[in-house]
């Protein structure tokens, strides 16, 4: 276990294959964001630029203090499963944790 507190957005129904949307609870995601080698965004698509929680996260239901966490990741056609990894592995360097 990595002992990153995180929350995933989203229900598989209601979401895009290749994006995932994540709350890392006791952070903001525009400081975890400066500290990996990898773009993504913060929230949801057409709020990643704000200071202040995202709208449409709100609207369906996250709280603010999760909105304000929320790190969202796409993957395309040429993406892999070691971008994947990679991301993570960012991820969990920019948080300080280390995996056990």
């Amino acid at each position: 276990s990595s002992g990153i507190n995180a929350e995933y957005g989203g229900s598989a129904p209601s979401r895009l294959p290749n994006t995932s949307n994540f709350s890392i609870r006791g952070t903001r995601s525009r400081d975890v964001l400066s500290r990996v080698a990898f773009t993504a965004s913060r929230g949801a698509a057409c709020h990643s630029d704000r200071e202040t929680p995202s709208p449409v996260l709100l609207r369906s239901g996250v709280t603010v203090e999760d909105a304000l966490s929320s790190i969202r990741i796409s993957f395309g056609r040429d993406s892999t499963l070691h971008d994947a990894e990679f991301a993570v592995t960012e991820l969990t360097r920019a948080l300080g944790k280390h995996e056990n």
